[in-house]
């Protein structure tokens, strides 16, 4: 029995569910225009999205397709994901994956337990085939120079730095074409393509800049934490109420490391999924950037610096005026 068709009242709904979506995946896309050229328009109920890969293979993705034939799943802050028509997705499946131009893996291998043999079950994957291989891993090197004492958390297993995502993967018979530091320097990414690889940068005064920033890591996090104390407690004595913007790891691990007091209220959001939850190990109460209008914080602690902009745009958005400070 055919389904009945969606309404237009349910469709029109889940199509505005899409516009701030699309517009927040092309946002998330640009720190890596170097990679991909995202486009996107939007016309009654119709979506045209075009990806076009400018490292490797000069391949472009086009999908244009109507409300009816997409459900609009936005589970992540930056995410969006499209379930399209069975036979959408078998002619991409016959004509990107199966060929296999490119692999790609987004902060997974840092997850995983034994990332070596990963990299060689990848590489047994792609056997014969001249396939990209694109990897994008957090930056070490930057978490380190940078004290990024936020990005330590148990989660991850490994954390490499340009060497040594390198070495792992001429261990397993890749060529590097490109290691590069993108987003600001906080990630990695790494492309290679199966080969020995014959020429070798020297990287020794790198590992000797490495090896100091790693000698000096446990200094600079007591040094970080005091100075977050001493301010917490500045703004504790002066009366101020604030919020933390970013229930993600980076969020979590201050307020934990913090142990804040009644100074910090609530931890800000974008992720309708984390609404209405708490932060694991304090219990702060998880809200959304328009309840901010009702509880008027003096400040806003954001846990990456990169989104300062688009936070102020949206504090103006919903009429606050608070002290932004970056953890």
């Amino acid at each position: 029995m055919a389904k009945p068709m969606a309404s237009a009242q349910s469709q029109a709904a889940t199509w505005a569910r899409l516009i701030p979506a699309a517009t927040r995946l092309g946002r998330y896309w640009r720190f890596a225009d170097d990679l991909f050229d995202l486009t996107f328009a939007i016309d009654g109920d119709r979506l045209t999205w075009v990806a076009t890969l400018l490292a490797g293979a000069n391949t472009s993705i086009r999908l244009d397709i109507t409300l009816r034939d997409a459900l609009i799943n936005t589970a992540l802050d930056l995410t969006l994901t499209l379930h399209l028509p069975t036979t959408l997705a078998n002619r991409l499946r016959r004509s990107y994956l199966e060929r296999r131009l490119a692999i790609a893996c987004r902060h997974v291998l840092e997850h995983i337990e034994d990332p070596d043999a990963f990299i060689a079950q990848v590489r047994r994957a792609v056997g014969d085939k001249q396939s990209v291989v694109f990897f994008e891993v957090p930056n070490a090197n930057w978490t380190l120079r940078h004290g990024g004492i936020w990005d330590i958390i148990y989660e991850h297993c490994s954390y490499f730095s340009p060497h040594s995502l390198a070495a792992l993967f001429r261990r397993h018979d890749f060529k590097i074409e490109a290691v590069k530091e993108v987003f600001g320097g906080q990630f990695l990414t790494i492309e290679a393509v199966p080969g020995k690889q014959t020429e070798f940068a020297d990287d020794s005064a790198a590992l000797t800049q490495l090896t100091a920033a790693a000698s000096g890591f446990a200094a600079n996090f007591l040094a970080k934490r005091d100075h977050w104390l001493k301010r917490l407690d500045t703004l504790r004595d002066a009366g101020k109420r604030g919020v933390v913007w970013g229930s993600g790891s980076k969020g979590v691990t201050f307020l934990n490391v913090m142990e804040s007091g009644d100074e910090i209220v609530a931890v800000v959001d974008i992720n309708t999924r984390k609404q209405g939850k708490y932060v694991a190990g304090t219990g702060h109460p998880i809200i959304s950037p328009a309840q901010l209008s009702e509880l008027r914080p003096d400040f806003v602690i954001i846990m990456n610096a990169n989104y300062r902009e688009e936070i102020g745009r949206m504090l103006a958005e919903v009429g606050v005026q608070a002290e932004v400070m970056v953890a």
